[in-house]
Parts: C-alpha cells; structure tokens; sequence
C-alpha cells in the first residue's frame, strides 16, 4: 500500500512537472520569444556599392544596389535564413 501511496505521488508530481513545461512553451510562442531572422548578413559588394532600397515580401528580401560603375542589381535573400537567392541584373 506504501508503493501505492508513493506512486500516486510521483505521478501528480510529474504531471505538474509537466503542466507547467507546456505553460512555459505556449507563454514563450505567443511572446514571439526565440524567433530571430539570420542577424547580420553580409552581402559581399564591392567597395563603392551603395544600397539604394530594399522591399520585403513573402519571407524575402529584394535589396536594390547601385554599383561603383553605375550598374544597378537586385539581390534577393531569404529573411529566415538570410542566404542569397538570386541576383538580377536589369
């Protein structure tokens, strides 16, 4: 009867435990806590370059950068990640 007794009590122990594991996880998603993009993320322009505008959209970015001769180009990168999708030149 005493294991009995004990058991009982480990379990509402563990279920509390646990109870408040899940009220620290939904707590931490609904705060947005821990969400981070990728920080800073060096796109590797020449000396001289320039950004001249970036638009976001649809978990991207489109950064519009004049080059040193006066060419224009559109590097699009990936905003959870921050890796270089493509590079247009108009």
């Amino acid at each position: 009867m005493a294991a009995l007794k004990a058991l009982v009590g480990v379990m509402g122990v563990l279920i509390v435990v646990m109870i408040a594991v899940i009220g620290y996880t939904v707590a931490r998603r609904l705060s947005g806590a821990g969400e981070t993009g990728p920080g800073e993320v060096a796109l590797g322009l020449p000396a001289g370059a320039a950004i001249v505008g970036a638009v976001p959209g649809d978990g991207r970015l489109a950064v519009t950068v004049r080059l040193p001769d006066g060419a224009t180009r559109i590097v699009v990168l990936d905003l959870a990640t921050g890796r270089r999708l493509a590079t247009i030149q108009p």
